[in-house]
């Protein structure tokens, strides 16, 4: 189950040009404990001041990192029922099914939806569904 996933360093969610480079960089010369720091960007205008290990932020920046949700879908090589809950008004939901869903293996069981509840709304919004999608996949 997923509600409401928007990690997608693809689409340039950092907005700082140059900090994966140089995380890339201090990693390659032998300090992945070099700090990295950079303002975080969150869905609602919600920014803060972070810092971070080089190689802890770039495993989760990079487009190429796992946390790319467009292509980590295509790796994954099982079928699995897999539920996807999005806000209506979230960034990634603009991308529609076709961004990672559809790209997942395909399973009857699995779903994606969307409703009109705002990203940090969502999980509490989709509940009852999900609880009831969860009941469904464990008959």
């Amino acid at each position: 189950m997923l509600f409401a996933p928007g990690h997608n360093p693809d689409m340039g969610r950092n907005w700082q040009p140059g900090i994966v480079s140089d995380a890339r960089k201090n990693i390659k010369e032998g300090r992945p404990e070099q700090l990295i720091q950079f303002v975080d960007h969150n869905d609602g205008g919600r920014n803060r001041a972070l810092e971070a290990r080089s190689d802890n932020f770039y495993s989760y920046f990079a487009d190429d990192s796992l946390t790319n949700m467009a292509k980590s879908a295509t790796k994954v090589n099982t079928s699995i029922p897999t539920t996807v809950y999005m806000g209506n008004g979230d960034y990634v939901t603009k991308m529609g099914s076709r961004y990672f869903f559809d790209s997942l293996p395909r399973h009857p069981k699995s779903k994606y939806q969307v409703s009109s509840a705002s990203h940090r709304e969502v999980p509490l919004a989709s509940f009852d569904n999900a609880l009831d999608w969860l009941k469904g996949i464990i008959k």
